[in-house]
């Protein structure tokens, strides 16, 4: 799950994750959970190691100048048991 998702007004563009074996291999992109929630993702991998990196992103727009623009990237080490 991911927290602090923004206000109604700063809400991102996309928001991606996807599963890396831990030694870089893409395993898959992870989907988002049936709920139709945003910030919770389905983990369906087999046992081991992974690293999970996850990107949001907001889009200029032009018609309000106050919305924010930019990305931000996490990375998580995860062991799936």
């Amino acid at each position: 799950m991911i927290s602090g998702n923004p206000t109604p007004e700063n809400q991102l563009n996309t928001l991606s994750s996807t599963a890396y074996h831990i030694n870089g291999t893409q395993v898959k992109v992870l989907s988002i959970s049936e709920d139709g929630k945003r910030d919770r993702f389905i983990i369906d991998l087999n046992k081991g190691q992974y690293l999970i990196l996850t990107t949001a992103t907001w889009l200029p727009d032009s018609d309000n100048y106050l919305k924010s623009s930019g990305y931000v990237s996490y990375i998580f080490r995860v062991n799936v048991q």
